[in-house]
C-alpha cells in the first residue's frame, strides 16, 4: 500500500508466490518480494518482476531488514537458519559447476539450492555458527534499530525445543555479497546466543533495550505468556513479567512509554486455567498493555484472539482488532475508549495507521 496515496501500489498473486504464504515481505521500493510456502516447500523470490523459487523443504517463515540486505528463512521443527541470497555475475558460474559445494562463493557451507538452474541468480545458504553457539527452533529474525544485527528467536519449549533465548547475527560489509543487489547475506555467522528463560518467540527494539515475548511450560503442561527486556549491550535480562498467554504476533510501542502487545490462544494458557480453578477473577485476555517505566503489566479482559494492533501516536490511544472486532484503548491508563461509532464490514483482522511516522506501527518486521 503507497501510505502518501492511500492506494495499492503493487500485488502478488498466489500463482507468483507458489501458492498460499504464511510469510511475506516487501521491500521498501516494491521491486523485490519474499514469500515462504510451507505447502510447496519453497521460498519465492519477485525481483523487478521475474519469479525465482528455491526448494528449502518445511520452510515456513521469512525475514527481511528494512534495508532489503539480508532475508532470512526458517524452517519449522528445525534447528536451522538460512539467508537468501542474490548472487553477482563472478559468482554464476560456482554456483552452476559445484551447486553443492562452491568454494568461489564466500559462505562456508554448501547451498542448499541456487535458481534458475541453468544460470543463477539466487542461492539459499545455511547460517554458520561460531563455536558454542547454536539456534533451537528458531521462529524468526528481529533486527537492531541501528540495522548492524539480527536477533533469530529461538522459541525453544514453546515450538517443542529445549531452551529459549535469542542469537545475535552481525550485519557487517564482509558478511555481506560485495556490490549486492536485494538479499546479501552470503557470509552470516552467528557469534553469541542469550539465554530467555521466560520464552522467546517475538521481540521488538527500542534503541538498545529488546522487549521480548514468548511463553514458558508450566509443570501443568500449559503454557505461561512473558515478557523479558534485554540491554542488548551488556547482554542483561530482566524479568519476565506475566502477560497474556498465546502466541504473541503483534507488539507495539505507543505514547506514554507503553508496549501493546497483542496474542492468539490466550484462552488456552496458564490464565484460563487459573481462572477457572484456584484463582478466580484472573484476567487472561489477548491484549497486554506494558509501562516500559514502571514495569506494570495491564491485561485487558476477554475478547477474542488480538490479532491487530495500530498505535495512533500523539494522540495517546491505540486501536486493536479482537475477536473480529475494532476496540480502541487509551494508553495512559489502558482503559477501553467508545467503539460504538466503528462499524466494519465482515471480520476485522488487522489494523493499520495510514499516517504512522515509521513502517514499524504497520509492519512485523
Amino acid at each position: 500500500m503507497n501510505y502518501a496515496g492511500e492506494k495499492v501500489g503493487s500485488s502478488e498473486t498466489s500463482t507468483n508466490l507458489n501458492g498460499i504464504s504464511q510469510s511475506v515481505f516487501v521491500s521498501h521500493d516494491t521491486i523485490y518480494t519474499y514469500a515462504a510456502s510451507q505447502s510447496a516447500h519453497a521460498i519465492t523470490v519477485v525481483d523487478h518482476g521475474a519469479t525465482i523459487g528455491l526448494n528449502l523443504p518445511g520452510v515456513y517463515r521469512v525475514s527481511m531488514n528494512a534495508g532489503n540486505t539480508v532475508v532470512l528463512a526458517f524452517v519449522q521443527n528445525s534447528d536451522q537458519v538460512y539467508s537468501v541470497v542474490h548472487l553477482n555475475a563472478n559468482q554464476q558460474l560456482a554456483a552452476i559447476n559445484n551447486p553443492t559445494w562452491n568454494p568461489g562463493l564466500p559462505n562456508s557451507q554448501p547451498a542448499v539450492d541456487c535458481e534458475p538452474q541453468n544460470l543463477p541468480t539466487y542461492c539459499v545458504f545455511p547460517v554458520s555458527t561460531a563455536s558454542g553457539v547454536s539456534f533451537d527452533h528458531p521462529a524468526k529474525a528481529v533486527f537492531s534499530s541501528d540495522g548492524t544485527t539480527a536477533y533469530v528467536m529461538n522459541c525453544g519449549p514453546e515450538c517443542g525445543g529445549t531452551a529459549s533465548s535469542i542469537t545475535q547475527i552481525p550485519i557487517t560489509a564482509a558478511s555481506l555479497n560485495p556490490s549486492g543487489i536485494g538479499a546479501s547475506g552470503i557470509a552470516l555467522v552467528a557469534t553469541q546466543t542469550i539465554a530467555v528463560p521466560g520464552g522467546a518467540s517475538n521481540g521488538v527494539f527500542n534503541g538498545n533495550t529488546f522487549y521480548v515475548t514468548g511463553q514458558q511450560l508450566q509443570p501443568d503442561g500449559l503454557l505461561a505468556g512473558n515478557l523479558s527486556v534485554v540491554n542488548t549491550l551488556t547482554g542483561q535480562v530482566t524479568g519476565p513479567y506475566s502477560i497474556s498467554d498465546g502466541t504473541h504476533n503483534k507488539l507495539i510501542l505507543a505514547d506514554n512509554n507503553t508496549l501493546w502487545i497483542g496474542s492468539v490462544q490466550c484462552q488456552a494458557g496458564e490464565r484460563y486455567k487459573l481462572s477457572q480453578s484456584t484463582a478466580p477473577g484472573t484476567p487472561f485476555g489477548c491484549i497486554t498493555m506494558f509501562n516500559t517505566s514502571t514495569n506494570a503489566v495491564t491485561i485487558e479482559s476477554f475478547k477474542g484472539d488480538g490479532t491487530g494492533i495500530a498505535a495512533v501516536t500523539g494522540l495517546n490511544k491505540v486501536y486493536t482488532a479482537e475477536g473480529g472486532q475494532v476496540y480502541i484503548y487509551n494508553t495512559a491508563d489502558g482503559s477501553a475508549r467508545d467503539n460504538s461509532n466503528v462499524t466494519v464490514t465482515g471480520t476485522a483482522y488487522d489494523v493499520a495507521y495510514m499516517d504512522a511516522p515509521s513502517d514499524g506501527n504497520n509492519t512485523t518486521y
